[in-house]
């Protein structure tokens, strides 16, 4: 037997997009499409695998809601989330809020409780059985009222056997409500309100540019950008194809090396402002859409950590210069997305 490397997702799909998730993985992975749908449908797990590498992706179908328990301090402490896509903060608008310290309240560790090992010499906290029945049963209460309709309007509870000092919660053996809805920047939960993109003239007329000087064959580049605090994407800088790309009538790579080196200087000029935000080429036809192989392609970036993007653009030219616009969240249908011609890219640079 081959042996397999494990990669685990959360992913949102939904049956009537499960045609288009399984045309990734047609050819070269075991791909069951009728377990998926089941997993679908019981909100479960289904899993692909890679032939060629005996790599394996366990996907994990994201339920409708969600509660999330963390004790804390000991058991002194306790944060209970309630998560209803795209009403509540998902997990990860959870980390942008703590990251950016705002709304989200902190709980730091008491530095005078211990932290002992166990026999693998990983950390653990000892806490009373009391304290963890009692918060086991403020989470069972709260979600017995979610089920009944009688939760209110708070999403976020944070119970405390004392105050803590540095934050809020001052007043013990209280229950802190609060409700904290999605962050702006989340590309998970604001992938239904679709992002467009922004990119100056001169940006674009120099994609244009490359393609006129041979439109037979394909070329391309690398974007950089940034997201503004709107979630629109702003394209500030394009690469060209580099010297060492490989470009014909049917195929394109960009020179890695070359691209790679833009980008590091273009992150350096802006002190870290603008990084990689997407990929472009052309098609020698009169046809911009994105192909199969353009569709996965953007699919595997959106899930490396190295490219810094969970939703890549991808900006494809006609043959004569006519540009469309896809953008490819992670785990999440591609989509159109307008594409805003600035009149002067005051932020961009040569």
């Amino acid at each position: 037997m081959t042996p397999t490397r494990d990669f685990d997702f959360i992913i949102h799909l939904e049956q009537k997009n499960i045609d288009n998730f399984v045309q990734y993985f047609q050819d070269g992975y075991y791909c069951d499409k009728d377990a998926i749908q089941d997993a679908v449908k019981r909100r479960s797990m289904f899993n692909i695998i890679d032939h060629a590498s005996g790599f394996k992706a366990d996907f994990v179908v994201l339920k409708d809601e969600a509660f999330r328990l963390e004790a804390l301090r000991g058991g002194k402490a306790a944060r209970i989330i309630r998560i209803l896509p795209g009403k509540d903060a998902c997990l990860y608008c959870l980390q942008l809020y703590r990251e950016q310290k705002n709304t989200f309240i902190d709980i730091p560790d008491d530095p005078a409780f211990p932290t002992l090992r166990n026999e693998c010499n990983n950390p653990i906290r000892p806490a009373s059985a009391a304290d963890l029945k009692l918060i086991a049963s403020i989470a069972s209460r709260l979600l017995i009222d979610h089920i009944q309709n009688k939760a209110g309007n708070a999403n976020h509870w944070i119970w405390t056997t004392e105050a803590i000092t540095g934050t809020p919660l001052q007043t013990p053996f209280q229950l802190h409500e609060q409700y904290i809805g999605p962050h702006p920047q989340c590309p998970y939960c604001h992938h239904d309100k679709q992002m467009h993109t922004t990119i100056p003239v001169e940006k674009l007329a120099f994609m244009q540019q490359e393609v006129a000087a041979n439109p037979t064959i394909e070329t391309g580049g690398v974007l950089a950008g940034y997201i503004t605090p709107d979630n629109e994407i702003v394209i500030t800088n394009v690469s060209g194809p580099g010297q060492n790309s490989v470009r014909s009538a049917n195929k394109f790579e960009k020179d890695i090396a070359y691209c790679q080196s833009f980008l590091n200087d273009v992150y350096k000029e802006s002190s870290g402002k603008y990084v990689y935000i997407g990929e472009w080429h052309s098609h020698p036809s009169k046809d911009n859409r994105p192909s199969g192989t353009d569709l996965k392609s953007l699919s595997d970036i959106s899930w490396q950590k190295e490219y810094l993007t969970n939703h890549p653009v991808m900006i494809i030219l006609s043959n004569t210069g006519d540009p469309s616009c896809t953008v490819h969240p992670a785990g999440k249908r591609y989509y159109f997305s307008p594409l805003n011609v600035a009149s002067s890219g005051k932020e961009a640079t040569n």
